[in-house]
């Protein structure tokens, strides 16, 4: 089974959102998705995450112009993986003036940047999304160190 077959195997259970970056796009969407599409786009795949309060599955490009340049991570999250972690909840770019009629009608937001996503919530005052910090330490030192992160889920008025 290619890549795309394993990424595909394991996001079939998950029943929450997916954040992907793509060369020219950047989907915000629920998943499975209900309003985007990512095959036929995998040429344009930067990083594509799929999650859940208690999963997320990664596939991320590795290198532009290879063929065989995607990896695949899964975290789920148990008692010993989040015994030694950090969660931290972060605002959405949000241009709120902007953003009220777009929002009204298609549920999409502007950036303060001027880009454009959908915001799978009901309401985009106070949107907010939660990351989890997974912790590790350096061997030679023992310092504390963030040895990866994943996205948990978004916050607001769903």
């Amino acid at each position: 089974m290619d890549i795309m077959g394993i990424f595909k195997d394991k996001t079939k259970d998950i029943n929450g959102y997916v954040v992907a970056s793509l060369t020219d796009e950047y989907i915000v969407d629920t998943w499975p998705m209900t309003r985007n599409r990512l095959e036929g786009k995998e040429d344009k795949l930067l990083e594509v995450r799929v999650f859940d309060t208690q999963q997320e599955v990664k596939l991320f490009r590795t290198s532009m112009g290879r063929e065989k340049a995607f990896r695949l991570r899964h975290i789920i999250d148990d008692e010993a993986n989040t015994k030694e972690s950090m969660d931290e909840v972060q605002i959405l770019d949000i241009d709120m003036k902007k953003s009220k009629v777009l929002f009204e009608q298609s549920g999409e937001v502007y950036t303060t940047g001027g880009g454009r996503y959908y915001l799978p919530l009901k309401s985009m005052e106070n949107a907010k999304i939660k990351i989890r910090h997974y912790l590790d330490r350096y061997e030679a030192s023992g310092q504390a160190r963030i040895s990866d992160w994943r996205l948990v889920d978004f916050e607001g008025e769903k």
